[in-house]
């Protein structure tokens, strides 16, 4: 009887490495059709790259990017992207395979999101003597807000602005140039990113509060649903198990959250 019952346990277990190894395989297939998974970065980013991002590259998307490298068994190639509008563009081309970006409905259409690692807050960066003090200030007749373009906080605030102008940029630099330049009154980004510009420019500040609230995920281009499986998975293993809070705690980045499930 216990040989019956080891002979069946055997079978068992042979029969679901059976059932996950298609799974992983599909995904392994649709992440790296090239022989390599090439993940997608915003190289402008400190809630992704550590900054300047250069070769080696090191921080979050990094550590996150060899997770789910191990986890398919295929090799990381990082692709940096200085526009999230060339990124964006390039989801439907075949260009990159997986992606960090900010979980938005209207990216939907084009990409596949994990649940969100991390939320952060979203506020304004602005100059030295500047009247800006809350966020409701900020949406006042003759304000400029300057936005990345195609970024969460542009779209968001080109639909809700109701007084304050705002003034579309390239990138985060672009942004930070015309408030130096004096053509914008306040920058708009991620509460790391706006504090991250604050702690190298004297004078400047960031506003206190959110004028909205975001997640970040590991995305890959619409249609590659095991690869989409397998990445939603490995985001909630690596929130459960303390790898993520981990990995932020690593390369300082706060302002961000971990969602409970």
């Amino acid at each position: 009887m216990n040989a019956l019952r080891i002979a069946a346990a055997a079978l068992l277990t042979a029969l679901a490495g059976c059932a996950t190894t298609p799974s992983i395989e599909a995904a392994r297939s649709e992440l790296a059709p090239t022989g390599k998974i090439r993940l997608a970065i915003p190289g402008n980013n400190p809630n992704y790259l550590n900054q300047p991002a250069q070769p080696p590259y090191s921080g979050v998307a990094v550590d996150i990017g060899n997770a789910l490298s191990k986890r398919v068994g295929a090799p990381l190639e990082i692709v940096t992207y200085k526009s999230l509008t060339e990124l964006l563009a390039d989801a439907t081309t075949g260009k990159w395979d997986a992606v960090l970006i900010g979980i938005e409905d209207s990216r939907r259409a084009i990409m596949e999101f994990s649940p969100p690692y991390a939320v952060t807050q979203n506020s304004y960066l602005v100059p030295p003597g500047s009247a800006l003090m809350t966020i409701t200030d900020v949406d006042r007749g003759g304000v400029r807000v300057a936005a990345t373009q195609n970024t969460m906080q542009h779209n968001y605030l080109k639909a809700n602005l109701k007084n304050a102008t705002l003034v579309s940029a390239p990138n985060v630099t672009g942004s930070t140039d015309v408030l130096k330049a004096g053509k914008a009154d306040a920058v708009a980004a991620n509460r790391p990113t706006v504090e991250s510009l604050a702690k190298t420019m004297p004078g400047y500040r960031v506003v206190p509060g959110s004028f909205m609230d975001v997640g970040y995920g590991l995305a890959v281009p619409k249609g590659r649903s095991a690869a989409a499986a397998v990445a939603g998975q490995l985001i909630r293993d690596m929130r459960a198990n303390g790898e993520i809070a981990a990995m932020l705690a690593r390369h300082k980045i706060t302002g961000l959250a971990i969602p409970a499930n």
